[in-house]
């Protein structure tokens, strides 16, 4: 997720997110909440990236 900015400021339309997105303890815990919170945090860090 650090490294969104810096795709996003050199004119990349898109990040992959794969593994830092979907994490293994957090689906077999059935935490939805958190990997809500996570995806919220990409799509804010790609929002803040594009207002620059």
């Amino acid at each position: 997720m650090d490294t969104i900015p810096a795709f996003i400021e050199a004119g990349a339309s898109a990040v992959g997110a794969g593994g830092a997105l979907l994490k293994k303890d957090l689906i077999e815990a059935n935490d939805w909440d958190g990997l809500t919170n996570i995806a919220q945090a990409f799509v804010d860090k790609v929002a803040e990236a594009r207002e620059k």
